[in-house]
């Protein structure tokens, strides 16, 4: 294999940094699943499962702004140490509770709206801290193999699950979780990074979340591509929330249909993501975000159609293929072009528009389902952000 994909591991940060979040990613994923798993086996709805989605994301949306300017001023490896030792009790209360018989459908919405709250803080300290993990050459790289990583997790991660939730207990999965985090804890304190990894700014955070707003607003290109991804978060990336009652009554595979779906779909991304790894240059990464969203919203539209499994498997494969292939241009087109005061404050938008519009889009998605029925939501998401996808298109050719 070319040893150029792997270049980001010349950087001793990086060769510390990723082996620990890797095993974090992997309890993450796992966590995930068997998380989503449990919230339909205790309701049997579609619906609430959007709900739980919403409460566990929506802080994104609400909170990433002003979490952006706290990253910009604040130590990032110090805010992750805080972040992961919150989500670390996160995963051990939720083993507890569920390995007990105690769990129950209210506190799994406290405890989703608690580890969102984290994850809007954790996500764009985790964004920027990448510019210290490599040389700025290597950004698209790391990058790019950070998001392999994420998708190697999303194959091993719900495969565990669904062994977990076949030979024992969803709370199994969730302490193995916990236990995942000390590694990336582990990890941080490790790490070289400078004491000036931020700005000892003392101007208040409203008036540094303005000034992140007119830097977008000078720059249309970074607003084109977060667009792009808030669209397609909102109305498309939300589709797994119907996955478990496609494996279910459609496919009729259960709750390990539903983790080989989801791993399957990660084995497209991780594929994605090795080959926007071997690109040496960011320039023209732009094409990639349209041609990755094309593939990834017809693959969507396709799974609509679909009612073998093994046929299933194929065009989930697509999706993740097509889904990376539009994440990772979109991150290395706004991390290569961002200016370094303002990089926590516009990864925070973009935290906001990946993570913080899903929420909405599960509900709405939840919703529709409840109506029309999975089959008929899912290609309904697949033909709109078809067609989205060709408006922007459309309107931006050549814009760059």
């Amino acid at each position: 294999m070319d040893k150029e994909i792997f270049r980001s591991f010349r950087h001793y940060n990086y060769r510390v940094f990723t082996p620990g979040q890797f095993i974090s990613l992997i309890g993450t994923w796992m966590q995930t699943v068997l998380l989503s798993w449990l919230v339909y086996r205790l309701t049997n709805s579609v619906y609430l499962l959007g709900w739980i989605n919403f409460s566990s994301q929506i802080f994104s949306l609400i909170l990433a702004p002003f979490a952006g300017v706290l990253v910009d001023r604040y130590d990032n490896r110090k805010i992750l140490l805080i972040t992961q030792t919150a989500a670390t009790l996160q995963a051990l209360v939720l083993g507890v509770l569920t390995l007990t018989g105690k769990i129950t459908v209210g506190m799994i919405f406290l405890l989703a709206i608690f580890l969102g709250m984290v994850t809007s803080l954790d996500m764009p300290a985790r964004q920027r801290l990448v510019v210290y993990l490599v040389e700025r050459v290597d950004l698209p790289n790391a990058i790019s193999l950070n998001s392999l990583m994420v998708n190697i997790s999303r194959i091993v991660g719900p495969a565990l699950g669904g062994v977990l939730v076949a030979s024992f207990n969803e709370g199994v999965g969730f302490l193995l979780n916990a236990f995942s985090y000390l590694f990336v804890i582990a990890s941080l304190l490790l790490l070289r990074v400078p004491a000036n990894n931020f700005n000892n700014n003392s101007t208040g955070v409203w008036q540094q979340f303005l000034e992140g707003l007119r830097y977008l607003r000078s720059h249309p290109e970074i607003r084109r591509a977060l667009g792009i991804i808030g669209f397609l978060s909102f109305l498309v990336m939300p589709y797994p929330v119907l996955l478990p009652e496609v494996s279910k009554k459609i496919l009729g595979t259960g709750a390990s249909g539903f983790g080989q779906l989801m791993a399957i779909s990660g084995v497209g991304a991780m594929l994605g993501a090795l080959a926007m790894a071997k690109r040496q240059k960011a320039l023209g990464i732009e094409k990639f975000i349209y041609r990755g969203g094309f593939i990834f919203t017809l693959a969507v539209l396709g799974l609509s159609f679909v009612r073998s499994f093994y046929l299933s498997l194929l065009v989930v494969f697509l999706v993740g293929l097509g889904m990376m292939l539009t994440i990772v241009p979109v991150n290395t087109y706004i991390q290569t072009r961002v200016a370094e005061e303002m990089r926590g404050r516009v990864m925070s938008i973009y935290t906001m528009m990946f993570l913080g519009m899903a929420p909405i889009g599960s509900v709405l998605i939840g919703a529709v389902a409840s109506h029309l029925g999975v089959m008929a939501t899912m290609r309904l998401l697949g033909a709109v952000g078809l067609v989205g996808m060709i408006f922007f298109y459309w309107r931006y050719r050549g814009a760059d």
